[in-house]
């Protein structure tokens, strides 16, 4: 299914497979009425992390990631679980507080500011950017590791709110990361919030017996951020000429220059590989 974005123009390509007849044409009508009303100016809270381990916001620091011990009544709370990478192979279950969250615009808001946080933790975590964002299924084990199945997304546990969608996967990824990257292009409205599954009253737990249990929420894949990785060669290269020219100058020989310069080249191609194959 294709969707224009009314913001931007850009055009987002999303797979849906159909659980009911006419469930894509209705999700269709559904994003061609999808506005970009923006709150008027000043009146859109802006969240910032101010540190690592800890999260607070200077208008809405409810809106934000909250701690495992938090001690206030949980009973009329809701919490989204996000899937994030942890050290090289694993995945970790965030399970943040959005109770507070009521628009498409905060939910997107939230959730690039929740990603940065928690990611910020992890080591290399600068070299690495999201690729993509799904919702899923998956199975959350002890010390918050979780297991994503590739599975269908659907059905939904009664523990979760979460309004049931008739299309495979609910929302597409293209247009998850098209707000993730523009939040200000969503809408003033929980209209794919309403999409979203969250957990009531309590953090899912992992069954005492089985050592697990299921739930669903959001997976960020992530790649290497390519805009480092072109700055990298950018300077590589750079520092190669440099050495090759400074040589050349100096020793009066331009063929033993550029060799020298071509070996320090091949050194930081390797270098390099190697990087990527431990980070990706």
């Amino acid at each position: 299914m294709e969707w224009t974005c009314p913001s931007c123009d850009r055009r987002l390509i999303d797979r849906y497979v159909e659980r009911q007849d006419g469930a894509i044409e209705k999700l269709k009508m559904l994003l061609d009425t999808y506005s970009s009303r923006r709150w008027k100016e000043g009146t859109l809270p802006m969240i910032e992390a101010e540190d690592a381990g800890q999260t607070q916001s200077k208008s809405i620091g409810h809106l934000l990631p909250s701690f495992w011990d938090w001690k206030a009544d949980t009973s009329t709370h809701k919490f989204v679980l996000l899937c994030i990478r942890y050290m090289r192979w694993g995945t970790k279950a965030h399970q943040p507080d959005v109770c507070a969250v009521e628009s498409d615009q905060q939910f997107f808001n939230f959730l690039h500011a929740s990603y940065d946080t928690y990611r910020a933790q992890g080591r290399w975590h600068w070299l690495r950017s999201v690729k993509s964002i799904d919702l899923v299924k998956f199975e959350l084990f002890r010390n918050e590791l979780a297991n994503v199945f590739d599975s269908a997304f659907s059905p939904v546990g009664s523990d979760f709110e979460y309004e049931q969608s008739d299309t495979e996967p609910p929302i597409g990824s293209n247009l998850m990361m098209h707000l993730f990257e523009n939040p200000e292009h969503a809408d003033i409205f929980p209209v794919l919030l309403r999409r979203i599954p969250k957990k009531m009253k309590e953090r899912l737990r992992p069954c005492p017996r089985k050592g697990s249990s299921i739930g669903w929420g959001v997976h960020f894949k992530e790649t290497l951020n390519g805009m480092y990785v072109f700055a990298f060669g950018c300077i590589g290269f750079m520092l190669c000429l440099a050495i090759s020219v400074v040589y050349t100058v100096v020793k009066d020989d331009i063929q033993g220059g550029f060799a020298i310069g071509g070996f320090v080249l091949a050194f930081l191609l390797f270098c390099g590989g190697t990087l990527h194959s431990y980070v990706a």
